[in-house]
C-alpha cells in the first residue's frame, strides 16, 4: 500500500513537470509544417540594396568581407523579379531582340529608293600639256616664226578649274530576293521574343525550387529542434523516474540515445541549411554576406484543375520551344527561297542629273579667263540575270532546306519530351496531393501517440523505448508534411512550366 502511495505521488510530481515542460514549449512551441499563418522566421534587418552589386577584380582581404552576415528576408516574386533583372542570359537576349529589330530596317531599307550626290572640284596644270606647247613653240621658231608676235605669246598651258556635280537615283523594281530577306528578318524577331519569354520562363522556375529548398531546409532544422527538445523532456522524466527508483537505468540510456541521435539530425539540418542559403545566393548573383531567408510561410499551393489530357494540350499549344522551332523551320525556308531568288532576273530604275563647270585662266595674266557651264540628265531601266554561277546557289538553298528538316525533328522530339514532362509533372503533383491528406492525418495520430506513450510510461505501464519511437514517429511524421507540401509545390511550378505558363492556370 505504501509503494502505491509513493508511485502515485511519485506520478503526480512527474505530471507537475510535464506541465512546466509544457509551459516551456508553449513559449518555445514546435511549429507545423503546414501552419499557412505563422509569421516569418527571420526580420529584414541590415537590408542593403539588392542590385547594386558590382563585379570588379578586387579580390577580399578581410573576413568580414565573405562573412555571411546580413540577414536579408525574400518573397517568391521578390528573388525572381531580382534574377531576372541581374540575370546576363536575358540581358543578352534582350540585345538580341534590339539587334533583330535592327535587321528588319535594314531589310526594308530595300523598299525605298536611294540616292548618292557627288561632287569633285578639280584645278589642273597639265605637265604633258606643257611639253606639248614647249614642243609647238620650237617648231614655229623653226619654221621662222616672230616670238614677239601675238600668235606666237598666246601658245601658253593655262589653269583649268572643273566643278562637276553628279545627283544619281535608283530603284529596285523587281528584285525577288527583297521579299524572303524581310520575312526572314521578321520571323528572326518574333525568335528572339520568343527566346526572352523562355529563358525568363526557365529562370521562374528555377529560382521557385531553390526557394522551395530554402523553406524546406529552414522548416527542417524547426522540426529537428523540437525533435531535441522532446528528447530533452524524455531524458529529463527518464531521470526522475529513476531518482525516484521507479525507472531504470536502461530507460535513461535510452532516452539518452534518441537525444544524441536528434542533435545529429539537427546538425545535418544545420548543415544543409548553410548549404542551400549559399546555393541560393550564387543563384541570386548576391553579395556573399547576404544570409537569404524565405519570409513566405510554406502553404500548399493551387490546385490544377485542368485533367491532363486539357494539360497536354495547353502544353502542345503553348510551349515556345515548339513555336521556336517552327519559326526556325520558317526562317530556313526564306533563306532558301532568298538564295534560289539569286538566279532571277531582276529590274532596276536609275536616273542621274549632271552638271560641269570649266573655267581657264592664265597664271601670268589673271585678266585673261575663259569659264562655261553645262548641264545633262539620263534615265533608264537595267535588267541583270545570272545565268550561271556553278550550281553555288542550288547548294545554299539545299543547305536551308536541310536545316528546315532538323528542325521538323527537333519538333517532333521536342513535342515528345513536353508530353512526357507534362505526365511526370501531373502524375506527382497528383501523388503529393494525395500525401499531403494522409500525412497531415499521420501527424494528429503522431502527435497523440507521442502524449500517450508519455503517460503510459510516467505512469510506470509503458516503456521509454515507446516514447522514443513515438518520438521519432512525431519527427518523421512533421518532415513527411513537410515534404508532402514542398513536393507538390514544385510540382505545380514544373507543371506551368511544362504547359508554358508562368503563373496558375
Amino acid at each position: 500500500m505504501l509503494q502505491r502511495t509513493i508511485r502515485a505521488a511519485f506520478v503526480l510530481v512527474s505530471f507537475t513537470n510535464l506541465w512546466e515542460s509544457s509551459v516551456y514549449a508553449q513559449k518555445m512551441p514546435p511549429p507545423k509544417p503546414i501552419d499557412s499563418a505563422q509569421k516569418p522566421l527571420q526580420e529584414k534587418n541590415n537590408q542593403e540594396p539588392l542590385l547594386e552589386n558590382p563585379i570588379d577584380l578586387i579580390r577580399p582581404t578581410k573576413a568580414d568581407e565573405v562573412e555571411p552576415k546580413k540577414l536579408v528576408s525574400f518573397t517568391l516574386e521578390e528573388a525572381i523579379d531580382l534574377r531576372l533583372a541581374k540575370n546576363r542570359q536575358v540581358q543578352a537576349a534582350k540585345l538580341r531582340v534590339e539587334q533583330a529589330k535592327a535587321a528588319i530596317r535594314e531589310a526594308e531599307a530595300t523598299l525605298q529608293p536611294t540616292a548618292a550626290l557627288q561632287i569633285s572640284l578639280s584645278r589642273d596644270l597639265s605637265a604633258s600639256n606643257q611639253l606639248a606647247i614647249e614642243t609647238s613653240k620650237r617648231s614655229a621658231l623653226l619654221q621662222g616664226a616672230d616670238p614677239n608676235s601675238l600668235a606666237f605669246q598666246q601658245i601658253q598651258n593655262y589653269t583649268t578649274t572643273t566643278l562637276s556635280p553628279t545627283l544619281s537615283f535608283s530603284y529596285g523594281l523587281y528584285q525577288p530576293q527583297r521579299s524572303p530577306l524581310i520575312e526572314s528578318a521578321k520571323k528572326s524577331l518574333q525568335l528572339n521574343k520568343l527566346e526572352v519569354q523562355r529563358l525568363s520562363q526557365q529562370i521562374r522556375l528555377d529560382i521557385t525550387n531553390a526557394y522551395y529548398s530554402i523553406q524546406r531546409a529552414d522548416q527542417q532544422v524547426l522540426i529537428e529542434e523540437a525533435a531535441v527538445r522532446q528528447s530533452e523532456m524524455s531524458v529529463y522524466n527518464a531521470e526522475e523516474l529513476l531518482k525516484g527508483q521507479l525507472g531504470t537505468r536502461f530507460d535513461v540510456l535510452t532516452s539518452q540515445v534518441q537525444l544524441d541521435e536528434s542533435t545529429q539530425r539537427l546538425i545535418r539540418a544545420k548543415s544543409q541549411q548553410q548549404a542551400v542559403s549559399r546555393r541560393f545566393v550564387r543563384l541570386l548573383d548576391l553579395s556573399p554576406t547576404i544570409i537569404p531567408k524565405a519570409s513566405e510561410p510554406i502553404k500548399q499551393g493551387k490546385a490544377w484543375e485542368l485533367s491532363l489530357e486539357d494539360s497536354i494540350l495547353l502544353g502542345l499549344q503553348q510551349r515556345i520551344d515548339l513555336t521556336q522551332q517552327e519559326i526556325n523551320r520558317q526562317i530556313s525556308l526564306n533563306r532558301a527561297e532568298f538564295e534560289e531568288a539569286s538566279l532571277q532576273p531582276q529590274v532596276n530604275l536609275f536616273a542621274n542629273l549632271s552638271g560641269l563647270s570649266l573655267s581657264t585662266e592664265d597664271p601670268r595674266d589673271p585678266s585673261n579667263f575663259a569659264y562655261g557651264t553645262a548641264s545633262g540628265y539620263s534615265i533608264g531601266l537595267t535588267f541583270q540575270w545570272r545565268l550561271l554561277d556553278g550550281g553555288s546557289a542550288s547548294a545554299k538553298a539545299e543547305q536551308q532546306r536541310i536545316n528546315a528538316a532538323i528542325a521538323t525533328n527537333q519538333f517532333a522530339d521536342i513535342k515528345a519530351q513536353v508530353r512526357l514532362e507534362i505526365e511526370e509533372a501531373y502524375f506527382s503533383l497528383k501523388a503529393n496531393e494525395k500525401n499531403i491528406v494522409i500525412a497531415e492525418k499521420a501527424l494528429n495520430r503522431a502527435e497523440k501517440n507521442l502524449e500517450l506513450a508519455r503517460i503510459r510510461f510516467q505512469a510506470g505501464v509503458g516503456l521509454q523505448t515507446e516514447v522514443n519511437i513515438a518520438e521519432a514517429s512525431l519527427t518523421q511524421a512533421r518532415g513527411n508534411v513537410l515534404q508532402a507540401i514542398i513536393g507538390y509545390n514544385q510540382d505545380l511550378a514544373a507543371l506551368q512550366r511544362a504547359v508554358g505558363n508562368s503563373t496558375e492556370p
